[in-house]
């Protein structure tokens, strides 16, 4: 009957199954029953891990269904049985979909899986309006611009982020990693200011970090125009000290170095 329960597995399958033992079991027909045998699983708190294994290599796609299909089952444990299986589901099921639907299942353990996804694919493009289903501390991009920072992508995933609005990621992720190129992606899209606090949070950080290059591949030659902003917000004597051994045909900026406390100025300034 259709929406009827199916039988069980088995009392005695059921043991050797969720230890991943599928001798006689035919994934395919067998379906209703074992994503009901997950079900009680979940609900038992019972290992998945080894019956996903097994499965994974058995019927991949039979795994899909259970973990990932319309009627997934849900629960910490299908969740952490799925990422323990990814190389398999991957086969079958476009990554960009399996993580949008390991996402909407996995409840306040999204950012695992956006991390699990970053770190196994962080140069995939789908990887920047993924970011925005997952909540960051205000910060959505941030967990894939820190994967992507060890790939030669590293710059056109920032511009990526600038164009989807993730600024305050590339603020953070520049300070984080001592990178210019998360400057010159907000540069990119206009938002001067927070471009200006993302160079003075670098200099700071990492005052030898190529900002200077960065802002001038973007913003072009009249750099004094663009760092005279950036004077204000710096924190530390090493980012001042870097700023000023650049600053040499900088009026503007030079002036606005000068004018800083004396206690937190490096001799050079001064």
């Amino acid at each position: 009957m259709p929406g009827s329960r199916p039988d069980p597995l088995p009392p005695a399958w059921r043991a050797r199954v969720l230890l991943g033992y599928l001798t006689g079991v035919d994934a395919r027909l067998d379906l209703p029953r074992l994503r009901l045998l997950v079900e009680e699983a979940v609900t038992e708190e019972a290992d998945l891990n080894p019956f996903f294994l097994a499965l994974a290599a058995n019927d991949p796609f039979a795994l899909v269904e259970i973990v990932a299909g319309p009627r997934a089952v849900p629960g910490p444990a299908v969740l952490q049985g799925a990422l323990a299986v990814l190389d398999a589901l991957e086969k079958v099921m476009a990554p960009v979909g399996l993580y949008r639907r390991l996402l909407a299942l996995a409840g306040p353990r999204g950012p695992q899986v956006l991390a699990v996804a970053a770190t196994r694919h962080p140069t995939a493009s789908w990887m920047v309006a993924l970011s925005d289903l997952v909540p960051e501390a205000d910060h959505p991009g941030l967990t894939h611009l820190l994967e992507a920072a060890r790939t030669p992508a590293f710059a056109a995933v920032c511009w990526a982020h600038a164009s989807a609005g993730h600024h305050l990621a590339l603020e953070e992720a520049g300070t984080v990693l001592g990178r210019a190129e998360p400057v010159g992606a907000l540069l990119s899209v206009g938002v001067i200011h927070a471009a200006r606090r993302a160079a003075a949070r670098v200099l700071d950080a990492a005052p030898d970090a190529p900002v200077v290059p960065w802002v001038a591949a973007v913003w072009g030659p009249d750099l004094d125009a663009f760092f005279v902003g950036v004077v204000p917000l710096l924190r530390s004597s090493e980012g001042v000290a870097s700023l000023d051994a650049c600053a040499g045909a900088w009026p503007r900026t030079r002036v606005s170095l000068g004018a800083l406390p004396v206690r937190s100025l490096p001799r050079s300034v001064t």
